[in-house]
């Protein structure tokens, strides 16, 4: 049987990354107007890291869904605080909006060079 996990390259990676900040940055909007909450964020490079330390890109299969999780949240980390609060929430809406957007871009970007690989080898597959 043939192996085309590596055919992916980091894209596969890249989307659990993304898509795991993308709850984080949600978690920090919905709590916005909490007392005491402390923003967080995934450091995504380190996550990245550890996933493709982990295999992650060398065999889709080595590792469950949950573990492979379980990495990105490894590198969640709580944001610095710019401002201080009345309430001890360090949550600004502004940043996490723009980095929510940020991300998803990224995600979506991710997701197009994922789609690339793939035409790429159905092309291949297909003689084309």
């Amino acid at each position: 049987m043939i192996n085309i996990d590596k055919s992916f390259g980091i894209f596969p990676a890249a989307m659990l990354v993304h898509g795991k900040r993308a709850e984080v940055i949600a978690s920090n909007l919905v709590n916005q107007d909490t007392p005491g909450w402390a923003a967080k964020d995934i450091d995504y490079q380190a996550a990245l890291q550890a996933l493709e330390d982990n295999g992650l890109n060398n065999d889709m299969n080595m590792q469950s869904s949950e573990e492979q999780m379980n990495i990105a949240l490894e590198h969640v980390k709580y944001r610095q605080v710019m401002q201080d609060s009345v309430d001890n929430n360090s949550v600004d809406a502004q940043l996490e909006n723009s980095a929510y957007v940020e991300n998803s871009m990224r995600y979506m970007a991710a997701i197009e060079f994922l789609n690339g690989r793939i035409r790429g080898i159905m092309n291949a597959i297909r003689g084309d």
